[in-house]
């Protein structure tokens, strides 16, 4: 899904306004404000330098996997048979953004 390349592009030109911008804050409690996201994105660190290195260069399929009503995530398939995954919430019709994740 477009959404996902669009994340993932801004964390790698640190637009953190534009990642903050794609999340869905509606469902969430938890997610932080604007000004905190940016805080904590700022200090882009190795292991998310080496995760876009390879969403670049070794993924090779996707899947869209609904879980629940309004919620999916996209199963991202690397080379090596690994794979992440990417959550997003429907917002409207025809809308989806990042469900917000904090790390732990």
């Amino acid at each position: 899904m477009l959404i996902c390349k669009l994340y993932f592009t801004a964390e790698e030109k640190k637009e953190y306004e534009t990642q903050y911008a794609l999340i869905d804050n509606s469902k969430w409690q938890l997610c932080p404000t604007k000004e905190d996201f940016i805080k904590e994105a700022e200090p882009n660190n190795q292991a998310t330098k080496d995760l876009l290195e390879r969403l670049k260069t070794e993924v090779v399929g996707t899947n869209v996997v609904e879980f629940e009503e309004g919620s999916c995530y996209i199963e991202i398939i690397f080379a090596d048979e690994n794979t992440s995954s990417f959550n997003l919430n429907k917002v409207s019709d025809d809308t989806w953004k990042v469900a917000y994740m904090p790390m732990q």
